[in-house]
């Protein structure tokens, strides 16, 4: 075995489970059984992070539990990482096995690929099989031993423990190991999986089960020196035979007849030859031995052919990758096949393709299935060995429902041309252009492409890629607070900064143009408004429609005591008890200005005055905010 290549690349593409069951546990950056004083957080932290190893819904981690069979392989096989093709290829030799076996469908991929990649045998598996290991729901737990003889072929180190000419290894149970692994163990420790010292008293305790913690820490150890220790494995060249030629060059042409296969080459001088391909060749895809089925027109290919002969010895092909960007032609979700009408150079090109049961599929930027693209859908395929991986695909037909985030334009030839972005699905955005005769309304109203909003519901209906028919709504929302802020601008119109009570934040809207403004029960505009007034305000689509002001602003109460009177200043600091004000709370303090004009001091049911006011003295302060500061209006001593 050899290291794992691309170790990184599979890292953010894969959501491990440690503990995968019929109920599967929910994701948890942290545990709350596991706390920071834990031996094992960080390890468990690192995994988490990573997406490696989950908890439970109850937000536990249950470190302490022991792992089956199926789930160390479910673990296990994340440290390898296999190509598209040969994951298929394994799923072609295993499937049956695992079927034949009863391993639950969750575990089949993780089982199929530990058997290709050489970590468990298929009498491993059987036997595992005969023990009840395999069955669901079983109490059946692996042994430490066997997790280490595991992992360590699963890292690749195999190689590395089969050159050592011997180990020395001073576990205090080392007689109850068979020596055969001594080795692989010894590498293990090596790499910082396992410790010298054992479980921490000196025993390696094989037979014993492994726990949660402890397999959270070798997995953390396994990525980090994977990652520090990447290399590419090598297929081991077969020696030259005598009388043989290699040719390189590129795969132009495949035929097939009978149960013989003939390749035409054309070498790097241009000239083209056809070789014999029988069932005595050796073919190799990416150094791995396949089949004749894993060749492709267009593959760069070596082959080994006898001298004076065109029969090839050996053929070793790499994966052939491409993308093609175009509009589909056709979909055939029932047979896995997709047509797609593409440019090449200035000539218009057309291939149907086969695409691979687990292939990533997205529809506007969100998971989707073969059987969701249209004919006229923009598309963009990526494939492997003539077999699409991966359809990254723009919808060009139907309606289309979401928000509008963004509207813009564009003047070419004289003629505007008029765009609308669309977020169907949180985070994706797509633009969309619009027809010259695109129908717009909005409210249930015919209306015009300047009177639609970032913000609108908006349902928008295409034909031929083409935006013909936008409906919107406007979205709307209730807020109160005060006005911070009021701006008016040349061809922008007026802006209105608000501080939201409810979110303590300030917002800033458009005024729209026919808004309703109301300023103390009485009709007005936008210029009776001022810094300090309490509203309460519509916002539709991010605009202001209908506004209600209070030029005293909302009366509020705060009730506390006096801490400290400051005669000279006429200023007050308070302790506050309660307040209705989410500014402020229990135990804040509060330095209020008193004006003996403007405020009204009650002072045992009559009419009191500055001198009134001493420390201790409980009291109700009535007033408002207006933004910044509380205006007192009326104090009354309790």
């Amino acid at each position: 075995m050899e290291f794992r290549r691309r170790f990184l690349r599979t890292v953010a593409l894969v959501l491990t489970v440690f503990m995968i069951m019929p109920s599967m546990p929910t994701f948890a950056a942290t545990f709350k059984d596991v706390p920071d004083t834990h031996w094992a957080y960080s390890y468990i932290e690192d995994m988490s992070k990573q997406g490696v190893i989950n908890g439970y819904p109850d937000g536990t981690f249950k470190p302490r539990e022991t792992l089956t069979y199926l789930e160390t392989m479910q673990l296990l096989s994340k440290l390898l990482n296999m190509s598209t093709a040969e994951v298929n290829e394994s799923k072609t030799k295993y499937n049956k096995l695992v079927n034949d076996l009863g391993v639950p469908t969750w575990a089949q991929e993780a089982v199929m690929k530990c058997l290709y990649e050489g970590v468990i045998s298929e009498a491993e598996l059987r036997q595992a099989s005969s023990l009840g290991m395999i069955t669901v729901g079983t109490k059946m737990r692996v042994r430490r031993l066997d997790v280490s003889i595991y992992m360590a072929k699963a890292m690749g180190l195999e190689k590395e423990a089969n050159s050592k000419p011997f180990v020395v290894l001073t576990y205090k149970d080392l007689k109850d190991i068979n020596s055969a692994y001594h080795k692989l163990i010894y590498v293990l420790i090596e790499a910082g999986v396992l410790s010298a010292s054992g479980t921490g008293n000196g025993y390696f305790e094989p037979n014993s089960p492994l726990l949660r913690e402890q397999m959270a820490k070798m997995m953390s150890v396994a990525y980090e020196y994977l990652n520090k220790n990447p290399q590419t494995p090598t297929t081991p060249e077969l020696p030259k035979e005598t009388g043989t030629n290699l040719i390189v060059g590129t795969i132009t042409k495949i035929s097939k007849v009978g149960t013989n296969t003939f390749i035409t080459v054309e070498a790097k001088s241009g000239s083209s030859t056809t070789y014999l391909v029988d069932t005595t060749t050796a073919i190799r895809l990416d150094g791995k031995l396949t089949t004749v089925a894993s060749l492709f027109e267009g593959q760069t290919v070596e082959v080994t052919v006898k001298d004076g002969s065109n029969s090839a010895v050996r053929v070793d092909v790499e994966t052939l990758e491409s993308k093609i960007e175009g509009t589909i032609k056709s979909v055939t979700p029932i047979t896995n096949r997709i047509t797609i009408e593409y440019k090449e150079g200035n000539s218009n090109r057309s291939a149907e393709l086969i695409v691979i049961n687990n292939a990533d599929i997205k529809l506007d930027g969100t998971n989707a299935n073969l059987k969701d693209l249209n004919q006229g859908d923009k598309a963009i395929l990526y494939i492997e060995n003539n077999s699409v991986v991966e359809i990254d695909a723009t919808k060009m037909s139907g309606k289309i429902k979401g928000i509008i985030v963004e509207l813009d334009s564009d003047v070419k030839s004289r003629e505007t041309i008029y765009y609308i972005t669309v977020e169907a699905s949180k985070g994706v955005k797509v633009e969309y252009e619009l027809d010259e005769d695109v129908d717009i309304y909005r409210n249930g109203k015919r209306a015009e492409f300047k009177d639609l909003r970032p913000g609108d519901e908006v349902v928008i209906e295409m034909e031929d890629g083409l935006v013909v028919d936008i409906d919107a709504d406007v979205v709307e929302a209730e807020i109160e607070g005060y006005i911070t802020g009021i701006a008016t601008r040349l061809n922008s119109g007026t802006e209105i900064t608000i501080k939201n009570i409810k979110t303590d934040k300030e917002e800033t809207y458009a005024l729209a143009q026919n808004a309703e403004i109301e300023v103390d029960d009485k009709d007005a505009s936008v210029i009776s408004l001022n810094v300090g007034y309490y509203v309460e305000a519509v916002i539709g689509s991010n605009e202001i429609i209908e506004l209600e002001a209070d030029s005293r602003g909302a009366e509020s109460m705060i009730r506390g005591t006096i801490k400290r009177v400051n005669s000279r200043r006429e200023e007050v600091d308070i302790e506050i008890v309660s307040s209705d004000l989410s500014q402020y709370a229990y135990g804040d303090e509060l330095t209020i200005s008193i004006d003996e004009d403007d405020t009204i001091i009650t002072y045992r049911g009559s009419k009191g005055d500055f001198d009134d006011l001493s420390r201790n003295q409980e009291v109700l302060v009535f007033g408002y905010y207006d933004g910044y500061k509380f205006i007192v209006t009326e104090i009354t001593i309790r």
